[in-house]
């Protein structure tokens, strides 16, 4: 039966999915842009494309439709697509070289059927033994950052003392060789009213308690995490994939 050159406003392109494969029909026309009755002078609109339809598959039709050459393919679904040329003569030229064209030989992948999913399955995931070593990397970065930051936790721990006192720095002391050296001691700063330091002591005390409870929280979180990785990794049932 032959295939009408024009259906629906459509221009129809035959095409033989490889060699000796079925007759299958693509159709085109040029692109309408959102306003209405607008058109887009270099784009072609394509229409039930072939499944897993490539760019070098739209550029091999391209060139056997008077050598035209495409600049972007925009797929848009799982059959549809724009196919933008370089400009508006090769549009033009693309869109008359398809009328009344015998079929074009599509090009196929090796594989096909259960055998051509199997490989895009493939292509697509990461062998074991590759995705194991990535883990593996990604968990050594991960123990360095958290060691950084339990070094910074402690840091931060030995600034305040058992109780709660801070150091600072003062001019008149010299050291055992007769150079001048900060005081260390603690500073007592006589307040006016009591009862104003009684609360302000307060509120720092309840301050330095929550700031230890905090460091104190994330480090055993931290080691409670770390012996979980060890001991999963002794019994070699680490598998993060």
């Amino acid at each position: 039966m032959p295939i009408r050159e024009q259906i629906g406003g459509y221009t129809t392109i035959p095409i033989q999915l490889g060699p000796k494969g079925p007759l299958h029909v693509i159709y085109v026309r040029k692109h309408q842009g959102r306003d209405q009755g607008k058109k887009d002078d270099t784009t072609v609109f394509a229409a039930n494309l072939p499944v897993n339809t490539t760019v070098q598959d739209i550029k091999h039709l391209a060139n056997s439709l008077g050598n035209t050459l495409v600049k972007e393919f925009r797929y848009q679904g799982s059959n549809r697509a724009q196919i933008e040329l370089v400009d508006k003569a090769s549009c033009n030229r693309f869109l008359s070289k398809a009328k009344g064209r015998s079929a074009i030989e599509w090009p196929m992948p090796e594989s096909n059927g259960s055998a051509h999913y199997i490989s895009m399955n493939r292509e697509r995931y990461l062998d074991q033994d590759e995705l194991a070593n990535k883990v593996d990397q990604y968990m050594e970065q991960f123990a360095k950052a958290e060691e950084k930051k339990l070094e910074e936790v402690r840091r931060l721990a030995q600034m305040v003392d058992d109780d709660g006192f801070t150091m600072v720095v003062g001019p008149k002391r010299r050291s055992t060789g007769g150079i001048a050296a900060p005081k260390v001691g603690v500073e007592v700063q006589p307040k006016k009213k009591k009862k104003s330091k009684e609360k302000t002591d307060f509120y720092r005390f309840q301050l330095r308690e929550r700031k230890k409870n905090e460091m104190n929280d994330l480090l055993r979180r931290f080691q409670n995490d770390k012996k979980k990785v060890e001991e999963l990794r002794q019994k070699k049932r680490f598998r993060p994939y």
